[in-house]
């Protein structure tokens, strides 16, 4: 699914302009973040996601905030925030909201 491209939806730009990510329609629980760099039209899939939001200041500038359905080793699954790099990488859980995240990064 990270190769199909449909149902394009929500997309976000980068704080200057270069990405623009966006929703593709993918799996039964989740969607596909794909991201196309406007100065060479290339594009690639980030990773699986429900929602996501471009960091748009602060230390973690241009990051990407996604929600991902995850399994516990266990059995059951959790949506939760993760923040991520723009390159997909993951910096790490933000948990099941981004309200704190939000309240300690976004600062103007």
């Amino acid at each position: 699914m990270e190769n199909v491209l449909a149902g394009f939806s929500k997309p976000q730009f980068s704080t200057n302009g270069r990405l623009v990510y966006f929703l593709s329609e993918a799996w039964a629980t989740s969607g596909a973040l794909h991201v196309v760099d406007t100065t060479n039209t290339k594009e690639h899939f980030v990773c699986p996601t429900l929602e996501f939001e471009v960091v748009p200041s602060g230390e973690y500038r241009d990051c990407l905030l996604v929600a991902q359905h995850r399994y516990f080793i266990g059995g059951g699954s959790y949506n939760w925030f993760w923040l991520l790099r723009p390159d997909g990488k993951e910096e790490g859980p933000v948990g099941e909201d981004t309200e704190n995240f939000k309240a300690t990064y976004l600062k103007d």
